[in-house]
């Protein structure tokens, strides 16, 4: 029963502390995440389906962007490294006119990645695609 309480403490400090970054106008000034997936190029015996998660560092007229972040295998949780990526932003379900409440969420952008293996200590490279894109 002492657990129960004390997480109920932790999620009420939690609320209180959100709370107060909302008013704050914090919340509305931080990046978006962006989740996607990407085919590793550099292995000669064939690619890996990696995961990446980014934030936009830079963006060029609203449809270049680029990013960093971190690339996980999807078989090995594992392993995290670093990655930067350049997307071209394609549009979202909003743009064709779906009007369900998560599709500002769901948006494509194509475009490549770099990463610096760490465990293998060689870099990555390849092909990726962006498809959820959350603001806080």
């Amino acid at each position: 029963m002492r657990k129960v309480w004390m997480v109920l403490a932790i999620v009420a400090f939690s609320l209180v502390i959100a709370q107060g970054l909302c008013q704050a106008g914090i919340l509305e000034n931080l990046p978006d995440v962006k989740q996607g997936v990407g085919y590793d190029l550099s292995n000669d015996d064939g690619g890996n389906v990696l995961s990446l998660t980014t934030v936009d560092v830079v963006t060029w007229k609203d449809k270049v962007s680029i990013g960093g972040g971190v690339m996980t295998e999807l078989d090995n949780d594992e392993n995290i490294d670093p990655a930067i990526t350049i997307n071209y932003k394609i549009g979202g379900l909003e743009d064709l006119g779906f009007t369900y409440p998560l599709a500002k969420y769901v948006k494509l952008e194509v475009g490549g990645f770099i990463g610096k293996d760490l465990d293998a200590e060689h870099y990555r490279f390849g092909v990726q695609g962006t498809i959820i894109k959350v603001k806080f």
